[in-house]
């Protein structure tokens, strides 16, 4: 294993091949620039501290743990198809193509911002409890999502984003993000928590089921509003308890008909 503790650069055209017990966690960061290849390590995960560059990062099927915070990668994250994973424990920044066909989780506390859909690609997310998502593009974002309790935030500001994988877990959807408008438009859609929306943020459904399991709904917090804005004409579950907090709730039919059975 290395015992290092400054950062690891892999310059344009080389390669940095990681195998057996192949260890930069105690490297303050990586940056690859070139190729850096984890696939042959014996452990079914690799932890590293920040993740830089702009070259291509190789993990086949292995998990790449990245623990710290303000890495920013703008290069390729692939797995070849052999559903590799990437977990995110920190703070980090994905600018580039990503093409994992395994789970990205975004653990307890932290944070993943993505440049637009190339930068998320199609995995399976997993969000732990104070996790966020920065949009950081506007799109159409197809993975299908799962929150654990207390997860996630997703901060939309000054985006446009449309969520069309199945959005599931026992936890609540909160939404944020001046000048954003998240618009949900999947009807498989289970998670159990509740949604809130506010920051300023826009959050635009067409169907009850989109919401998720019945389950409350908050618009605004107590300093700033939260919109829901209809993109079709649907009712609302009359189980569907909305809270219109101190900033501000707006309800936005959007031109739709609108019916509103639940408790305000």
């Amino acid at each position: 294993a290395q015992v290092y503790a400054g950062s690891t650069v892999i310059a344009p055209n080389a390669t940095l091949f990681l195998t057996g017990a192949g260890d930069l966690s105690r490297s303050s960061g990586v940056e690859a620039d070139g190729t850096f290849d984890i696939s042959g390590v014996t452990a079914s995960s690799v932890g590293i501290n920040k993740l830089f560059g702009n070259g291509d990062v190789e993990i086949g099927s292995k998990t790449l743990v990245v623990a710290g915070n303000g890495g920013v990668f703008s290069g390729i994250l692939s797995d070849g198809g052999n559903h590799g994973g990437l977990t995110v424990l920190g703070d980090q920044v994905l600018n580039g193509v990503v093409s994992l066909t395994g789970t990205t989780t975004i653990g307890t506390g932290a944070t993943l911002t993505v440049s637009g859909p190339d930068a998320l690609g199609g995995s399976a997310l997993n969000f732990q409890a104070g996790s966020i998502l920065k949009f950081g593009g506007s799109g159409t974002y197809t993975n299908a999502m799962t929150f654990a309790t207390g997860a996630p935030v997703f901060d939309v500001t000054n985006q446009s984003v449309i969520l069309s994988g199945v959005l599931g877990g026992p936890g609540d959807l909160a939404v944020t993000g001046a000048n954003g408008t998240l618009t949900l438009t999947n009807t498989g859609n289970t998670y159990a928590g509740g949604t809130e929306v506010y920051g300023n943020a826009t959050l635009n459904v067409g169907a009850d089921s989109e919401l998720g399991a019945v389950a409350a709904l908050q618009l605004g917090d107590a300093s700033t509003k939260g919109t829901l804005q209809y993109g079709a004409s649907f009712a609302l579950d009359s189980g569907r308890t909305m809270t219109l907090n101190a900033g501000g709730g707006v309800i936005n039919t959007n031109g739709f008909d609108a019916t509103i059975a639940s408790t305000i």
